[in-house]
């Protein structure tokens, strides 16, 4: 007789955890199973990634641009401040210095065209300095404040 390794009882214990081992499904629905989940979440995990990296890219160009443009405002709001204040010098000058320089200048001239006689050329010679004040004021010495436009202000004069 021959010796059996394995007794029936012990055969079909085995027999029966070889069917609980094996898969009726099939390998693509397995695999759908298992991968399409984890696929799933690193796609929505790469997009959560993007998103937030183009929002703080977003946040960041925003704060740069308001930097610069608050940058450029200051800038501009100097550059008219002493525009303005230069105008302002010049009017100064002009309605203090040149416009009684040139009306008594030409009252003067007047005068002068009147007086015929040798005397009277004296007399106005003499009282032109009491009658002709303005003519004989100097303009003092403005004090503008210099504006390099291209180099102050460049991005307003980009073309």
């Amino acid at each position: 007789m021959t010796e059996q390794l394995i007794d029936e009882v012990q055969f079909q214990k085995l027999l029966e955890a070889i069917e609980k081992l094996k898969d009726h499904d099939s390998y693509i629905e397995r695999f759908l199973v298992a991968a399409a989940p984890v696929f799933f979440g690193a796609v929505l995990g790469l997009a959560f990634g993007f998103f937030t990296d183009w929002l703080k890219t977003r946040r960041e160009k925003r704060k740069s641009d308001r930097e610069r443009q608050e940058k450029e405002l200051s800038q501009l709001n100097i550059i008219t401040s002493a525009i303005w204040f230069n105008i302002e010098e010049m009017l100064h000058i002009v309605i203090q210095q040149v416009l009684p320089h040139r009306k008594q200048s030409y009252a003067a001239a007047t005068a002068l065209r009147h007086a015929t006689l040798d005397f009277e050329k004296r007399d106005f010679g003499v009282s032109m300095n009491s009658k002709f004040p303005k003519l004989m004021t100097r303009c003092p010495v403005p004090h503008f404040i210099e504006c390099d436009l291209f180099k102050e202000i460049p991005f307003a004069l980009d073309v």
